[in-house]
């Protein structure tokens, strides 16, 4: 019989289902149980624990999350698709859109296929109808209980056809993975190699996640751990439809006592929350506010808050967490509380879109789009590879600007021979004659791979890994800078690729683009993506999100950004179906 613990607010199962791992693994039977969590911070900590049990002499325990256990189910079922980017998955849906609308017409689509943002809330649309297990004829039955709104109608046509292009060119996005590992399940084509699994501190699970639960629940024993109180209604609403599905597998629930050691503080908490003069702290002094005039401000306060905790020696720099909504808005921390000398758990990572490289690519494709526009010029020569390039900088450039009108490369050459100079001033035209032939290459229009060849040919002319090379070996480069600058070349390279295979993948590897087109499709491709120039500190100062640190508890934990609207994040209508719609398929 599978077994659901209840835990109340705060509470766990994780050292419990931990404890019964590890006794598998010492017994020789690690292989045959998992856990399964929602987020790398647990999974880590979980396997932290193992270590500090004295396990690490054994084979390594099977700490997964979901997505990871659906790719072993398709790995394990023989299924091989590709599966898609985020860039990919848009460059399809363009494709279906383009395709139902010359062959059905989509006359509410038409309508608004010129609002910036259009394919992309398309695609959103099709992954949040995929994600609550909806297939196209669940859809159209709930569309039909609408009286059919000829929204619906073209939202149907559009999501049949983008689940057959996914069938006939093998390919997958993450809602489909879960999808084909039902399937695979179902048809009895993938064997586990498990016994036992562990699943705890998910909040809910999502539609998808419960049946693929149902099926694994047919071979497998469950033990599942959640945060759910009986009586209390308000505070687990959205945890209701959960518990409830589980229930009716047959899952036995089991409530632990629930403990009220902290009534006191959370009371106070909520006299408080949103008092606008000072806040005095709770009797016990377990619960604090702390109003600040800006981010920087409370991101400073709070360092100086837990630099005096620290030296008290009553706490180490891991056992305080910093609780914020989003990681990267806060990024500025790990910096602030290095001035402090407080080390926090937060990664050394930047943006790949904010490298000089990228912006130099990205004002390249402008000077070329311009025929050497006079702020696209500037702009490029404010790239650190531009000024030796041409002989000289954007500061000199724009000097040599200021009475004179500048719209292409021919009234650079024009302002040129109007400037005395002699032969100094002919190098020069003659190193900026070379810079405007070098952006000519680029190819105004062409298929995906021409234009990714004309980039790496590019970069490769300018040589960026040799110039980086000298310029720190001339002490004008920062160790730290350097990495970061190979790394982006590294990642660039692999992005161009990338780019290449997923046009080929959608059939679309002969579609002419223009390098205007061609930009917005790289930018797509590297939206996200981060280097990593020093690793996450697990002894220092937890910086985490809510949703990965469900069910740890810290000495101390700072909760900072709650701001109305924002922590939490009030629920936001999506274009194309507002919120009423949504809850409603």
């Amino acid at each position: 019989m599978p077994n659901l613990y209840c835990t109340p607010l705060g509470g766990t199962v994780r050292d419990r289902f931990v404890r019964s791992l590890a006794e598998a693994v010492v017994a020789g039977r690690g292989r045959e149980e998992a856990y399964l969590l929602p987020s790398s911070y647990l999974l880590n900590e979980v396997r932290q624990h193992m270590r500090d049990m004295g396990l690490s002499g054994y084979e390594q325990p099977n700490l997964l999350s979901f997505d990871e256990l659906v790719d072993e189910i398709l790995h394990l079922a023989g299924v091989r698709r590709w599966f898609m980017d985020r860039m990919t998955q848009e460059l399809l849906v363009n494709k279906v859109l383009a395709e139902v609308r010359s062959s059905v017409g989509l006359p509410y689509f038409n309508s608004i296929a010129e609002f910036p943002g259009y394919v992309s809330a398309v695609t959103s649309l099709l992954a949040e109808i995929k994600r609550t297990g909806a297939s196209p004829d669940e859809f159209a039955a709930a569309a039909a209980a609408r009286e059919w709104p000829a929204k619906d109608q073209e939202v149907h046509v559009i999501y049949c056809a983008y689940q057959n292009s996914l069938a006939k060119l093998g390919l997958t996005d993450l809602e489909e993975k879960y999808y084909l590992a039902i399937q695979a399940l179902d048809a009895g084509q993938a064997a586990l190699p498990y016994r036992r699994l562990f699943i705890s501190e998910f909040y809910i699970l999502t539609p998808l996640q419960v049946e693929l639960v149902r099926r694994l629940n047919r071979t497998v024993t469950l033990e599942i751990g959640m945060i759910y109180e009986k009586n209390r209604p308000e505070m687990f609403a959205a945890v209701e439809s959960t518990y409830s599905e589980l229930v009716g597998m047959g899952f036995t629930p089991y409530f632990p006592a629930v403990s009220r050691t902290s009534a006191a503080g959370l009371d106070h908490a909520r006299r408080f929350l949103f008092a606008t003069d000072s806040v005095p702290i709770a009797a016990d002094g377990a619960v604090e506010f702390v109003s600040s005039p800006s981010r920087e401000k409370e991101m400073t306060v709070i360092a100086a808050k837990i630099k005096n905790l620290l030296l008290t020696g009553a706490y180490r720099p891991e056992q305080v967490a910093v609780v914020v909504r989003d990681t990267g808005i806060y990024k500025d921390f790990r910096n602030i509380c290095g001035e402090f000398g407080i080390p926090v758990s937060l990664p050394r990572e930047e943006q790949l879109k904010d490298q000089p490289l990228v912006r130099m690519l990205t004002n390249v494709c402008a000077a070329r789009m311009t025929n050497g526009a006079r702020h696209a010029v500037i702009n490029l020569m404010k790239s650190p590879f531009c000024p030796e390039l041409a002989g000289f900088d954007a500061d000199d450039l724009e000097q040599r600007t200021l009475d004179h009108v500048v719209r292409t490369w021919d009234d650079w050459f024009s302002l040129f021979e109007r400037r005395p100079g002699g032969a100094e001033n002919s190098a020069r035209r003659a190193s900026f004659d070379k810079l405007r032939n070098l952006v000519g290459r680029l190819p105004k229009q062409g298929t995906c791979r021409r234009l990714t060849d004309a980039f790496k040919e590019f970069v490769v002319a300018i040589a960026v890994a040799k110039r980086l090379g000298e310029a720190r070996r001339l002490g004008l480069l920062t160790q730290e800078r350097l990495k970061a600058g190979l790394l982006t070349l590294q990642i660039i390279y692999d992005t161009l690729d990338e780019m290449e295979q997923g046009f080929a993948m959608v059939g679309e590897e002969e579609k002419k683009l223009t390098l205007s087109e061609f930009l917005v499709y790289f930018h797509k491709a590297l939206a996200g993506k981060t280097m990593i120039l020093e690793s996450y500190n697990a002894s220092g100062v937890q910086v985490v999100s809510p949703a990965g640190v469900r069910g740890t508890t810290f000495r101390a934990v700072f909760v900072l950004g709650l701001t109305e609207g924002e922590f939490p994040l009030r629920d936001r209508d999506n274009w194309l179906y507002n919120e009423g719609d949504r809850t409603l398929f």
